[in-house]
């Protein structure tokens, strides 16, 4: 590795001694990258009617946002150690910046400059998409450079097997370039389909997936056209996005820590909101119809990562205080629904997920009601968005409260709704709070059974009389009890637990990206603020009573 390019030695400058000064290579690609990808982006301006000059402006609005977001997430990610050391808060060095950080503010800010500039936005994120990415494969050559974001151990044989300074347990995967070359094959896609002229003329987006006579056809280069334009206008770029992004979401298959599996499910349902609000969904009815098998799905491979004697001892001491805290939850939310007149669907799913465990919860409950797409949404982004509030803000919280680990671990594992979530704040409180959080958490998951099959008995009471035919059992329930059973007392499923958690967890983050792709201007604005302001009521209910119960009793 070469983290050090050169150091500039020291040298007098009249009565002052300056230096030595290190050329870190990490910041001197990051350089590389911002001006090879405007060099890209700037040449090719003048095919999408775009004033050259005018292209240095979004560049720096794009840096300058990209900069500020990826300190920031970073910040909050480690938000504990920065508040010990204050010092290092506003450093200038190029350490301490999170990727997905920069993207999603950069992204942002070119948005903004494209209304601000009055071009369409379509047009500029096609425009920008292929020097993106020749800038993101650049920078991931200065991970490699700097010895940082490598992956797993590799077997000893591998021929590209790289030895990193802090890694251990032999050769790593350089996963730094492997996505370097996947970003540069996403370059190269991406300028062959311009240069073949693949991209739809932006005035006539003649993808019809709506009526069986429109069809987009890329045959020998050309687009063939028939019949009916669509009205979700889709372009070669939504296509590439959406599964750029899709793939993304199985990040939590390379074992990333446990912080950052938190923010995964969360990042992906905004960047499928964001897809569909910019450039549109390129498949809406395929995605509507798997995101619902996924979930139940992810649900079912979640109760491979249960231990259902460790669970039942954990629950079995607070039961009556589950009990309450649960009945408060939904007795509150039924309140709050009536005073707010939130969507009863919607009021439902935020008061699951703040009782049980988040995401997941709703997702089971979802499936049980068959929950519009905009109902889930609106309930995973409430608890997600309080979820990473948590997250940053329950492990200092513990420390100034003086608090004991087991105490830490049951306040976080009831509070937070996540079960990633519970795992990474106790992970950041320390001293064994993680054990009594897990379990904690996964006795409440329990729950998830009897209510789900109340809520699925009354709904099919309510629609009429239930027949034998017509059983009120959802079957992923049932798979999910049988899942739990076997990782207990099969050994060797019991082995697999941890694995199958990623991979229930890739498709949990998978099906929610695939739900905010179904989001549109239309649904967020019916649904209103109100679920929100639901959420954070309940939130400040259950953190406040565990508080208060965890420290009196």
């Amino acid at each position: 590795m070469l983290p050090i390019l050169f150091t500039i030695p020291k040298f007098h400058l009249g009565s002052y001694t300056l230096g030595p000064f290190p050329i870190h290579s990490y910041g001197v690609m990051l350089v590389v990258a911002f001006l090879a990808a405007m060099w890209l982006i700037k040449r090719r301006s003048g095919r999408y009617g775009v004033n050259p000059e005018k292209i240095v402006d979004m560049g720096y609005w794009g840096l300058i946002a990209g900069v500020l977001g990826a300190r920031i997430v970073y910040l909050l990610q480690e938000l504990p150690y920065y508040l010990k050391h204050t010092n290092e808060l506003f450093s200038l060095q190029f350490s301490g910046l999170t990727s997905f950080g920069g993207e999603i503010f950069a992204v942002v800010a070119i948005i903004f400059w494209a209304r601000k500039s009055k071009y369409k936005i379509v047009k500029i994120l096609d425009l920008a998409a292929p020097g993106y990415a020749l800038g993101y494969a650049i920078g991931r050559v200065g991970c490699f450079l700097n010895g940082c974001c490598y992956g797993g151990v590799c077997s000893p044989n591998l021929p590209w097997g790289v030895h990193f300074a802090d890694s251990r347990g032999g050769p790593h995967h350089p996963a730094q370039l492997y996505d370097a070359l996947m970003n540069v094959g996403v370059m190269a896609i991406l300028l062959t389909v311009e240069k073949r002229k693949l991209v739809p003329d932006l005035r006539r987006l003649d993808h019809s997936r709506q009526s069986s006579h429109g069809r987009l056809l890329l045959p020998r280069g050309r687009i063939v056209s028939q019949a009916k334009s669509s009205p979700s206008g889709a372009t070669m770029l939504s296509k590439v996005l959406f599964w750029i992004i899709a793939v993304s979401c199985c990040v939590p298959l390379l074992k990333v820590p446990e912080k950052v599996l938190a923010f995964v499910a969360p990042g992906a349902l905004i960047l499928g909101i964001g897809l569909a609000l910019s450039v549109g969904n390129p498949f809406p009815n395929e995605a509507k119809k798997v995101s619902k098998v996924l979930l139940q799905a992810a649900v079912v491979l979640l109760g491979f990562s249960m231990d259902l004697q460790k669970v039942v001892d954990a629950g079995r001491s607070g039961l009556v205080f589950a009990l309450i805290s649960i009945s408060g939850v939904f007795l509150l939310g039924w309140a709050i629904q009536k005073v707010l007149n939130v969507r009863p669907l919607t009021s439902l799913l935020v008061s699951t997920g703040t009782a049980i465990c988040g995401g997941s919860a709703i997702a089971a409950m979802s499936t049980v009601t068959d929950a519009p797409q905009e109902d889930v949404s609106v309930a995973v982004g409430t608890v997600f968005l309080l979820n990473a509030v948590a997250l940053v803000l329950f492990p200092p919280l513990g420390h100034l409260m003086k608090m004991t680990p087991d105490q830490f671990g049951t306040w976080s594992g009831i509070a937070i709704h996540d079960v990633s979530s519970v795992v990474g704040a106790a992970t950041a409180f320390g001293g064994g709070a993680v054990q009594t959080a897990t379990a904690v958490k996964l006795s409440r998951v329990l729950y998830l059974v009897p209510i789900t099959l109340v809520v699925a008995l009354l709904r099919k009471r309510s629609s009429g009389p239930v027949t034998a035919s017509a059983a009120p059992i959802p079957w992923f329930i049932g798979l999910f009890i049988l899942a739990s059973v076997l990782s207990t007392y099969v050994q060797p499923i019991h082995t697999l637990g941890p694995s199958v958690k990623l991979i229930a967890l890739a498709g949990f983050a998978l099906s929610l990206f695939l739900i905010g792709t179904g989001i549109s201007k239309k649904t967020l604005k019916a649904v209103g603020v109100r679920p929100l302001i639901q959420g954070v009521l309940l939130w400040i209910f259950i953190s406040v009573g565990a508080l208060v119960a965890v420290m009196k009793f």
